[in-house]
């Protein structure tokens, strides 16, 4: 049988730490330089930052506002019935004021 002594053994523990940190330090360098050739996004100048607001606040201005009255809600609470229109809008990333809520209803199981 083939038996290693404690001093072979902590010297393969050793190389394997060894090869462990030197491919760490190797995969470090790739991600630093990858990161240094990657071009920078350039900041948006405040002209074009407030001509964008500015045509975002007319869109929201021109779209209909959603009448919260025709909402059936089924005894569920209004907090409630808010709290799951705003996950529904952020889950599906569409604004709410896009979404149409006919109904909602609690399931008893």
């Amino acid at each position: 049988m083939n038996s290693i002594n404690i001093p072979q053994a902590l010297g393969i523990s050793l190389l394997g730490m060894g090869i462990v940190f030197l491919m760490l330090a190797v995969l470090w360098g790739v991600v630093a330089l990858i990161g240094a050739t990657m071009k920078r996004p350039t900041p948006v100048p405040a002209a074009a930052g407030a001509a964008l607001a500015a045509s975002s606040a007319e869109k929201a201005a021109k779209a209909p506002a959603f009448p919260r009255d025709s909402v059936d809600t089924y005894d569920v609470p209004d907090e409630v019935a808010a709290m799951l229109m705003a996950i529904v809008a952020d889950a599906s990333d569409i604004p709410a004021e896009e979404l149409a809520f006919k109904s909602i209803k609690e399931i008893k199981a």
